[in-house]
Order: structure tokens, then sequence, then C-alpha cells
């Protein structure tokens, strides 16, 4: 015979209940940047709490053809290194001389030098000296070289990190979205470096009409040796595994 378990309430525990049960500390959470966001302008006298895009449906557009007739494009927060705007090497401080306002482009037939140091991110844990983590041209290149994607445009794209909705959603995007169109491109890999980055990169792929598919790339959270393809920020699309996630991978098997 089997009797149940009979629970006695004079059973002594030691320690708090937190840790009897193994619970985390109410501090053990994860950065709260938005909040951090919104009392950073409070500090320097906006009375206006900052007001992060939030969208209640995710648009989603499929690819038309195969990645492997496909052109894609990068589209990156990163900026343009300039000698002239302070330090902008790995590891180097807050930078905010180093911003760009306006979307600019480049020859993806060349070589190119872009950095972060304009942007807010884990300077602790991150070491920044691979650029291809926030500028996966290479990569791309080597996709399209082993047929994983039919070719790369002829040009990439900078999206500036503008904080203002209107800006971004009214003169930014539609600006490399016309230029995406004018090089036919059918995909786009996007690549924020920041809280702000996701939020940018996330209302360039809310252009309407958006004629090509983007993913996300969380940089300089990984290594450039396997590029990871995900559905965009969750504000913009519903998450997923698309075969883009196999498809530009330069891990060896």
């Amino acid at each position: 015979m089997i009797s149940g378990c009979k629970c006695r309430k004079d059973v002594t525990m030691s320690g708090s209940l937190d840790d009897q049960l193994g619970f985390a500390p109410d501090y053990d959470s994860p950065i709260p940047y938005m909040q951090r966001t919104r009392d950073y302008y409070a500090a320097i006298g906006y009375t206006t709490p900052y007001r992060w895009a939030h969208y209640v449906e995710a648009p989603f557009q499929p690819l038309k053809k195969s990645l492997a007739r496909s052109r894609v494009t990068i589209i990156t927060t990163a900026a343009p290194h300039d000698p002239a705007k302070g330090d902008q090497g790995p590891g180097a401080p807050y930078n905010g001389g180093a911003k760009f306002y306006k979307v600019y482009e480049g020859d993806t037939s060349k070589q190119h030098d872009l950095r972060i140091s304009h942007i807010g991110y884990d300077r602790k844990h991150t070491t920044a000296t691979d650029s291809g983590t926030w500028f996966p041209l290479p990569q791309l290149l080597k996709a399209a070289a082993k047929g994983r994607i039919g070719e790369v445009a002829p040009r990439f794209f900078g999206s500036p990190t503008n904080r203002s909705h209107r800006v971004t959603i009214d003169i930014d995007a539609p600006e490399i979205l016309a230029r995406c169109r004018a090089d036919k491109v059918d995909a786009a890999v996007l690549v924020p470096n920041c809280p702000v980055c996701h939020q940018t990169t996330a209302l360039v792929a809310r252009s309407k009409p958006t004629a090509f598919r983007l993913w996300s790339w969380d940089a300089p959270k990984i290594s450039s040796s396997t590029l990871l393809c995900r559905a965009s920020y969750s504000a913009t699309f519903r998450w997923a595994t698309p075969p883009a996630s196999r498809m530009i991978s330069s891990r060896r098997r």
C-alpha cells in the first residue's frame, strides 16, 4: 500500500523562500534599455517619454524566386570610417561625432571600412574586432560564389540610427527602398547594431510597398564565421528560420 505524502507544518526550513525555490533575485533581469532611453531623455530635459515603435501586426513578404536566383543586398547601421571624427577603432568609447544622418551607399565590388563607435553596444563583453559582424559583405560574396544566392546587388546601403520615427519612416526608409528597387533587389540582409538600430531597421523593413524579402542579423553579438539570417525584428516580422540560415554560412562541415 502506498500512502500519500503528508506535509508537516512544523518543518523548519532555513533561508528565504527564494533561496529554497532556487529563484533568481529581482535585479537579475535583462537590461531595461527601453526604460534607460526614456530616463536619458527625461534627464536632459525632454518632457515626453521616448516612444518605441510598436505594431500590432507583423507584415511578411515571401521571396518571389529561389535564393539561388535572388539578388541580395545589405542594409547596415554601421558608419563609414572617417579619421577626422576621432577614435572609431575596436572598443572605442561611444563617439557621437561619428554618426551619419543621411542614407549612404557603397559599391559592393570594392572593400569598405565601416565602424560602429557611433552606436551604443556592450563594450565590456564585445571586442568589436570582427567587422564582418556589422558588415557581412565578404560572407555574402562567398555565398554568391558558392551559388547559395544568385548574386550580390551592386550597392549596399547605410541607414541612419535616427531616433526620430518620422524621419526614418518618411525620409530614410523610402530612400533606401527606392535605391533597392533601382538595383532590382530581391532580398536584403538587415544588420542592426544597437537597440535603436533594431528599431531603425524594423521601420525600414516596414516600408510600403516592400518588394523584397528582408532578414535581420543581430550584430555584433555573433561571429561572422557563421551568418545566421532570421526573419527580422519582432516588431516587423514573425520570428522564423528561413532557408538562408544555412544559405549564407561559412561554417565548415
